[in-house]
């Protein structure tokens, strides 16, 4: 509706995006295949009008946006690092799937993404090859406040290795869970739990008092009895290993100033 956005609302049916594909691709130089678009916005010399000082900009009213239905389907997100003409990593996403419903002020989301990922490194010596194959599955339900920012989340995601090989070998079959129960005023529980087949491997706890609104709290987390295994999925595959370490800490972290300073306070 012309009249609604003249009016600074945004009335959407429906939006479908299939098959999309992004790559990005980065060089022993650190340079990336989009600089070109990048520095050729930064150069675009201002106008004289544009020099002068501009006055300080008012806050806007939040965009009033009711989007029906959002879907992507089969998307793939691809990302290279060539270390060499020889050698490179590659991380990629496939048959990435994400739908989208009821996004508007003061509303519910839902929101449900699955896709498939693979990682192959092949760095130059002394580096290791390694790789691994997962998918990852998702159900979020999202509470919106007037501005759109999230107020409650409730749902998880789960993500799972089917195959794994090389330095990341000690990545098959296990799997990592991310589910959260979060209102407006609390943090009733974000839980992140690993496991290897049926054992679990330690988990991830954070739960306190917390104005969403303000982005201002009180959490307390907890990592408890995160096995060697974990640490060594991180540090695998630039050759660390924590040995016999499990890592257990009860900490409290204080959000002040709108989300802006953070203190902590470590218990054990």
């Amino acid at each position: 509706s012309l009249w609604d956005i003249i009016g600074g609302k945004i009335n959407i049916d429906e939006v479908s995006i299939s098959s999309p594909v992004v790559t990005v691709v980065e060089n022993p130089d650190g340079s990336r295949n989009f600089d070109s678009i990048v520095n050729a916005q930064k150069q675009q010399p201002e106008t004289g009008k544009e020099k002068e000082k501009k006055p300080a900009a008012q806050p806007s009213k939040p965009a009033q946006i009711d989007l029906k239905k959002f879907t992507l389907t089969d998307g793939t997100l691809r990302y290279i690092h060539n270390y060499n003409a020889r050698n490179h990593d590659s991380s990629e996403m496939t048959h990435l799937s994400v739908s989208l419903e009821n996004l508007k002020n003061n509303g519910t989301a839902k929101l449900t993404m699955s896709a498939d990922a693979a990682v192959q490194n092949n760095p130059p010596a002394p580096g290791t090859n390694g790789a691994v194959v997962a998918k990852a599955t998702g159900d979020f339900s999202l509470g919106l406040g007037p501005n759109l920012k999230p107020l409650a989340m409730q749902g998880g995601i789960r993500a799972e290795v089917s195959q794994a090989s090389g330095s990341m070998a000690e990545m098959a079959a296990t799997a990592a869970d991310l589910k959260f129960d979060v209102t407006p005023e609390q943090i009733k529980q974000v839980a992140l739990k690993f496991s290897k087949g049926s054992q679990p491997l330690g988990q991830v706890l954070a739960s306190g008092p917390f104005d969403m609104s303000k982005m201002e709290g009180e959490v307390k987390i907890e990592l408890l009895s995160i096995d060697k295994r974990v640490l060594n999925l991180a540090g695998g595959a630039s050759g660390m290993d924590f040995g016999p370490t499990t890592l257990n800490s009860t900490n409290v972290i204080a959000v002040t100033n709108n989300g802006s300073v953070f203190s902590a306070r470590i218990f054990s």
